[in-house]
């Protein structure tokens, strides 16, 4: 792979547009507010995500698009295209924000659509979550 162009949006994203064999591939790293954080600090947060999202697609529509993150988030019981039926977890407001933002961009989480990334992270007291993602386009997903 080669970098075509990589950028730092902010803290907690950044884009990489990569090549191989004359193909762009586009990757967003994202890692969401927590639960704790204000509700104008999460506001924030999803509008630079959907604004990176919505700037890479424009600049780069033929890229397969992916996006890997710690969003802190948990889905599952709201009803949506974006997430698929493995292993609902009652959703959380970084949740709600996830799935809102995924279905507005056409996109689907990876690992409810899935089996196997049912548990990507483990609490201090020894609780599996999923709060961690592979989003792509919906259209990639099949």
């Amino acid at each position: 792979f080669q970098t075509v162009t990589w950028r730092t949006v902010s803290p907690r994203i950044m884009f990489a547009v990569l090549t191989r064999s004359q193909i762009a591939y586009a990757f967003i790293f994202a890692h969401g507010p927590t639960e704790a954080a204000t509700p104008d600090t999460k506001r924030k947060w999803w509008e630079l995500l959907d604004t990176t999202v919505r700037e890479i697609k424009k600049k780069y529509p033929d890229a397969p698009l992916a996006i890997l993150g710690d969003m802190n988030a948990r889905v599952g019981s709201g009803l949506s295209n974006a997430v698929g039926p493995v292993a609902p977890q009652t959703e959380n407001r970084n949740g709600e924000l996830l799935r809102t933002a995924a279905d507005s961009n056409s996109l689907s989480l990876v690992n409810t659509f899935l089996p196997g990334a049912e548990q990507t992270w483990c609490s201090s007291r020894g609780r599996w979550h999923r709060i961690d993602c592979i989003i792509v386009p919906r259209c990639q997903l099949h």
